[in-house]
């Protein structure tokens, strides 16, 4: 595998993770209403920066460094999908909607990331796909924060 495409598919899931972090941590500030919420939401943003920290640590030159990245996302996405499952509360119900609609769009990432990555060459539109449907989720993270932080307004 190409060190360029591996550094590629990182950067970006750096990038947009930075964004998440920022977004969703935030939502931890106001504790009103949403208190057990707010710990979930706030665990998963610690989740989160545990996977920018090794996704930051992967060495593109190593041999192993698509397997290791893969494997990240994997993790990442079984993480999105157990985030999907947590109930909301009363007052911001389009969280699960967001945080479901995050789960599919990583679920297709991290399979598009796979059929990019894993061949002897890189499939340059699976990768573009992945990368798609990767800020997608993104932004319905970010859209579960927006709602938790507008439910204590």
């Amino acid at each position: 595998m190409n060190k360029k495409h591996v550094n590629r598919a990182a950067g970006l899931i750096l990038l947009t993770s930075v964004f998440v972090i920022l977004c969703v941590g935030m939502s931890g500030c106001k504790k009103k209403t949403n208190g057990e919420y707010v710990k979930t939401v706030n665990d998963f943003y610690n989740k989160l920066l545990t996977y920018d920290t090794n996704i930051k640590r992967i060495d593109p030159k190593d041999p192993e460094a698509c397997e290791e990245l893969l494997s990240l996302l994997d993790l990442m996405n079984k993480d999105f999908q157990d985030f999907a499952e947590v109930p909301v509360p009363d007052n911001v119900p389009e969280a699960r909607e967001h945080a479901q609609n995050a789960a599919a769009f990583m679920t297709k990432a991290v399979s598009y990331y796979h059929n990019a990555l894993e061949g002897e060459k890189a499939d340059e539109t699976a990768l573009r796909t992945a990368e798609l449907n990767y800020e997608n989720a993104v932004t319905e993270i970010k859209n579960v924060g927006v709602a938790l932080q507008n439910a204590d307004r």
